[in-house]
C-alpha cells in the first residue's frame, strides 16, 4: 500500500552548482557527483513517494542508497497518484528509469511498448480486499450481481475483481462497474455512494477497522487465481547504459527480503506510518509471515503467472497485442547480482 520517502523528480532535484562564494562541503560535493537513478511507485506516502512491498522495504532500511552508491548512483523516488497508468505514461516519456508496480499495468505497458524489461519480482503474492457496505446483505460474490462495485481500471484491483466474480460463475457486466482511484474510492464507499469497493488489503483494513467503515468480504489470501504480482520495470534504454545500477537496485532488493524473513514484527512497524497502523500491515502479510513472497527471484513460477495473466488480458480485451513474457521478464541482471554478492 513506516517512515516516509523524500519526493524527488529529475525536473525539480536541485543539482545546481552553487553560486559564486558559497561553500561546499565535501558530502555535497559527493552527492552531486552521483548520478541519479528515477524509481517510480504508484503510491504516495506522508512526504512523498512510497515504494511498494519488498522495495519498501529496502527504501526504509536505505538499502538502495547504500547498494546504489556503491556502483555511483543515488536513488530519487517519485510518487504517482494516477497508479500504474500513470507510472506507464512516465516510463514512455523517459520520465522514470525503474518502476515498481502492479503485473496488470506492466503487462499492458509491454504489449505496446518493446522498451522494457522486467528486471525482478517485488512481491509474488500481492494482496487485495474486497469491502462492502455493512447491513448490504452481501454475504458472498453472487450477491455483488447488480450492485454498484469501485475498482480502478487498468489496476491489479480490477484484475481481482474479475477473478473473484469469474470464480463464481459471474462475469464483469454482472455487476456496475465504477473506477476511482483509490483514495477517491474509499471517500465515495464512504458516503455511501456505492456498495463495495476493491482495495489494496492495507486499505481496507484500515478502512474496516480503524475508521469502522464497512466490512471486509474477502481477501486474496492463499489463493492464486487471486493473487497478483508486483514486478521491477527499467527502461532498456537505462539498462543498456547503467547495468550497476540495475544490479545495485536488485542487491537492494535481495537485502530487504533477508531481512524481512528474519524480522517479520520489524516489517509491520517499519512500515507504519500516519495512514497506516503496524496492525494493519500485521493482518496484510499475515497469510504468510516468511515473507517469501518478497523474494525478486524472476523464477519460472513468477513468470507462468505473467503468461497466464497475459492470456487473461487479452481474453478479457485488456489488452490487443500479446507479450513474449520470456524476452521481457530478463533474470540476467538478478543472475549478475547474485554473483556479486556470493563473490
Amino acid at each position: 500500500m513506516a517512515a516516509a520517502l523524500l519526493l524527488v523528480s529529475c525536473a525539480s532535484a536541485d543539482l545546481s552548482v552553487p553560486a559564486a562564494g558559497t561553500a561546499q562541503s565535501e558530502g555535497e560535493k559527493e552527492t552531486e557527483e552521483l548520478i541519479p537513478v528515477r524509481i517510480g511507485t504508484p503510491a504516495t506516502g506522508d512526504n512523498g513517494a512510497r515504494m511498494l512491498e519488498c522495495a519498501r522495504a529496502a527504501a526504509e532500511k536505505k538499502y538502495f542508497e547504500e547498494e546504489l552508491e556503491k556502483a555511483g548512483y543515488i536513488p530519487e523516488y517519485i510518487g504517482f497518484e494516477g497508479a500504474g497508468p500513470a507510472v506507464n505514461e512516465a516510463l514512455i516519456s523517459g520520465g522514470l528509469d525503474v518502476a515498481v508496480y502492479g503485473d496488470l499495468p506492466a503487462v499492458v505497458l509491454a504489449s505496446k511498448y518493446d522498451g522494457i524489461r522486467w528486471i525482478a519480482m517485488d512481491n509474488s503474492a500481492v494482496q487485495q480486499a474486497v469491502v462492502v457496505q455493512k447491513d448490504s446483505g452481501i454475504g458472498s460474490a453472487a450477491d455483488l450481481k447488480g450492485r454498484k462495485v469501485i475498482a480502478e481500471t487498468g489496476t491489479t484491483c480490477q484484475k481481482f475483481l474479475i477473478s473473484y466474480l469469474e470464480n463464481a460463475g459471474l462475469e464483469e457486466a454482472d455487476i456496475e462497474e465504477i473506477s476511482a482511484t483509490t483514495a477517491n474510492a474509499q471517500t465515495e464507499f464512504a458516503a455511501g455512494a456505492v456498495d463495495a469497493v476493491v482495495l489494496p488489503c492495507m486499505a481496507a483494513y484500515r478502512l474496516t477497522d480503524e475508521k469502522e467503515v464497512g466490512e471486509i468480504l474477502t481477501v486474496a489470501g492463499n489463493d492464486e487465481s487471486l493473487q497478483s504480482q508486483y514486478v521491477v520495470a527499467a527502461r532498456t534504454d537505462f539498462l543498456s547504459e547503467h547495468e550497476d545500477a540495475a544490479k545495485a537496485v536488485i542487491r537492494a532488493l535481495i537485502r530487504a527480503q533477508k531481512f524481512a524473513e528474519e524480522n517479520p514484527e520489524e516489517i509491520y512497524s517499519l512500515f507504519a506510518d500516519s495512514r497506516y497502523s503496524a496492525d494493519v500491515y500485521r493482518k496484510v502479510y499475515s497469510f504468510d509471515d516468511s515473507f517469501s513472497f518478497f523474494d525478486p527471484e524472476p523464477t519460472e513460477e513468477c513468470a507462468g503467472k505473467l503468461k497466464d495473466l497475459v492470456k487473461y488480458a487479452l481474453d478479457k480485451g485488456l489488452i490487443r497485442n500479446g507479450v513474449d513474457v520470456d524476452a521481457v521478464l530478463d533474470r540476467t541482471y538478478y543472475d549478475a547480482a547474485v554473483e556479486e554478492i556470493n563473490g
